[in-house]
């Protein structure tokens, strides 16, 4: 696993299909999530989050809200959801997105990349998109 520098890393969760896990610097918790962006809508993304060796479980759906002046992220479970707004890796999770949606880079996470480009889900080898989370072609297209 490698560490995405903080300057790219709401590009790289929000990228379409981004495989990471988030650790917490205080606590050392550390939830793994898989966030696929819906194809047919910009910001909607399908979260998927690790029960334990890598066995993912969908949790819901993630939008990014535009309504009012404010943009946030909001969570929904929907019916096929396993996971509540409640949920602590749920709750990191929106933290984690919303602190960077707003221009916050010091959160308290470190964010790691899974081996994988946040976009196409191709291996990455060079070591500036290793940083990024992002290979070259994909990096110029976000």
């Amino acid at each position: 696993m490698d560490r995405i520098d903080d300057e790219y890393a709401l590009e790289f969760l929000t990228a379409g299909k981004c495989e990471c896990s988030i650790e917490s610097k205080k606590t050392e918790v550390k939830f793994t999530y898989v966030i696929n962006k819906n194809k047919d809508k910009e910001n909607m993304f399908f979260i998927n989050v690790d029960k334990g060796y890598l066995d993912f479980i969908y949790a819901g759906v993630i939008f990014l809200n535009n309504k009012n002046s404010k943009k946030e992220f909001e969570f929904f479970q929907g019916k096929s959801g396993n996971y509540t707004k409640d949920s602590i890796s749920i709750k990191a999770l929106l933290y984690i997105l919303n602190s960077l949606l707003n221009g916050r880079r010091e959160i308290g996470v470190n964010i790691y990349n899974l081996g994988t480009c946040g976009r196409c889900g191709r291996p990455l080898t060079d070591p500036e998109s290793i940083k990024r989370g992002l290979g070259p072609t994909c990096a110029s297209r976000v």
